[in-house]
């Protein structure tokens, strides 16, 4: 079994797959540590694989060293079993690198825009070949929200919890939707300019304000929470067999 170690900006998310099977997942808050020795110490783990958008933290690397196997540092360097089409592939977010791998395997042969709505959103495509295009980034719908308060004189700091109408009725769901409904329609422009020259496209929602989308396009729209973690897994396997 291979354990997944995903270190975003506010939590950690772990996994556990069996070959190419998701065995369980978590998201913790906090120090991963307790988790991650609780999982090797409950499940047969024989590799590891860690990717972080921040530096990871001295104790985290310690204790990942001192675990029963070996883990895989995810860096720039690291072999992946795609191509990569980005100019600067040293800067690329270990997180995007990895969604555009899980989506080449999991939708493999159609074309793919990944949106991860997180802190920010990103949209990365990933052709029918397997080979990652590129991508944008914007900024998340909480960064939207924030930034129209801090930003202004007069609007209200609003939440993403509440109606969420097409068209707003009072200034907090004017603002609500300005964020949400407006990224809903960021997909689907991205969607429309895409299917110009792709006619096997795909949708595929990711990160923790993925459920408030709900983009009207005429393609397939999946969800998958675990879309990173799928893709450092491949990343994983794939170097174990270069090994």
């Amino acid at each position: 079994m291979n354990i997944i170690i995903d270190i975003g900006n506010t939590r950690t998310k772990l996994a556990v797959f069996d070959q190419d099977s998701l065995v369980e997942a978590e998201a913790v808050e906090g120090s991963p540590l307790k988790s991650i020795e609780a999982l090797a110490a409950r499940l047969p783990i024989e590799a590891g694989i860690v990717s972080s958008v921040a530096e990871v933290a001295g104790d985290v690397v310690a204790a990942l060293a001192e675990l029963p196997f070996a883990v895989l540092p995810f860096t720039p360097a690291t072999p992946v079993p795609i191509a990569n089409g980005y100019h600067t592939p040293t800067t690329l977010g270990s997180d995007r690198l990895a969604a555009a791998v899980g989506a080449a395997w999991l939708y493999r042969g159609s074309d793919v825009l990944v949106v991860d709505a997180g802190s920010c959103v990103t949209f990365d495509v990933v052709d029918s070949t397997g080979r990652y295009v590129g991508g944008n980034i914007a900024p998340g719908i909480n960064m939207r929200l924030v930034a129209m308060h801090e930003h202004t004189s007069r609007l209200p700091l609003v939440g993403t919890s509440g109606d969420t109408p097409a068209i707003g009725y009072d200034t907090e769901t004017a603002l609500r939707a300005g964020a949400v409904v407006g990224l809903q329609h960021e997909i689907e422009g991205y969607v429309s300019s895409l299917s110009r020259t792709s006619d096997n496209l795909k949708v595929v929602l990711t990160g923790g304000d993925c459920e408030s989308l709900h983009p009207d396009v005429a393609v397939p729209v999946y969800i998958e929470h675990n879309l990173v973690a799928y893709g450092l897994n491949r990343v994983l396997l794939y170097n174990k067999n270069l090994a």
